[in-house]
């Protein structure tokens, strides 16, 4: 590759669960590490809000040297105003959603809508290509996959991300924030943005296949008695990891474990 493409992230404010003083949102500093890896150290950062917001010095400390702000606007969106202001970026990161405040996760989707780019959630690791991206994708029960994407793109990146970000309050004190507002089309009119609608069902929460016989399971519906699963406070740290183990074999989880293995 002669050059690194355009590597942007997008941060925003949170406040702390005990204190509830305004901080870093911890899945923003995920994708900051991520995009510093990417750009050498210096990607282009920003936030659409407001400039004197506390919380926005953290970033600083977190290995972004120069933190756009772009004002916000009551009569405009935020994806308009960031999509103008990311017009040639090539990748594009940011959290999975707000951590506080009025997020809703809709944000990288209306974004890549209108970057014309597509959009891949829940990223784990990021390659560059010469004509694209290769991102690992988390997916439930422990699953992976990778995905390749062409430039420009956007990425949602996952709270586990293997990044390893560290705070530095020499950077926050030569670090600079500086306003850079960017003329996008108003919102439109279009009277209430959220509709309330009934649930149409309940969650399922994710649990390994069931493998016991029907009679089994109807015993178990039939006399309350345990269903599945065990619980073990004692043995040494050995015999706990093969108990785990032999579960996930039992339910078809992915492990790494060879199959010969104690």
């Amino acid at each position: 590759m002669s050059s690194t493409p355009g590597i942007a992230v997008l941060v925003s404010s949170d406040r702390h669960p005990v204190g509830g003083t305004p901080c870093a949102a911890p899945n923003d500093v995920v994708a900051l590490e991520l995009a510093r890896t990417l750009a050498g150290g210096r990607p282009r950062t920003l936030h659409y809000g407001d400039a004197a917001d506390p919380a926005l010095p953290d970033y600083l400390a977190w290995g972004a040297p120069l933190l756009e702000v772009i004002p916000a606007q009551p009569p405009r969106q935020a994806a308009p105003a960031l999509a103008a202001a990311l017009a040639g970026s090539a990748v594009v990161l940011c959290g999975t959603r707000g951590a506080s405040g009025t997020g809703s996760g809709v944000l990288p989707y209306a974004l890549a809508a209108l970057l014309g780019a597509p959009v891949l959630a829940d990223v784990l690791e990021v390659e560059l290509r010469p004509d694209g991206i290769v991102a690992l994708q988390f997916l439930p029960r422990g699953r992976r996959r990778r995905l390749e994407a062409p430039f420009p793109a956007v990425l949602a990146i996952h709270p586990l991300a293997p990044a390893m970000p560290r705070y530095a309050y020499a950077r926050r004190q030569i670090g600079t924030i500086e306003v850079r507002p960017v003329v996008s089309p108003a919102a439109p009119d279009t009277g209430a943005v959220w509709h309330l609608e009934p649930r149409s069902r309940q969650p399922l929460p994710l649990r390994g296949t069931d493998t016991r016989s029907g009679h089994a399971r109807m015993l178990a519906a039939v006399a309350q008695v345990q269903r599945g699963g065990q619980l073990i406070t004692t043995g040494s740290s050995d015999d706990k990891a093969r108990a785990v183990l032999e579960f996930m074999r039992e339910h078809g989880l992915p492990h790494d474990s060879p199959k010969d293995a104690p």
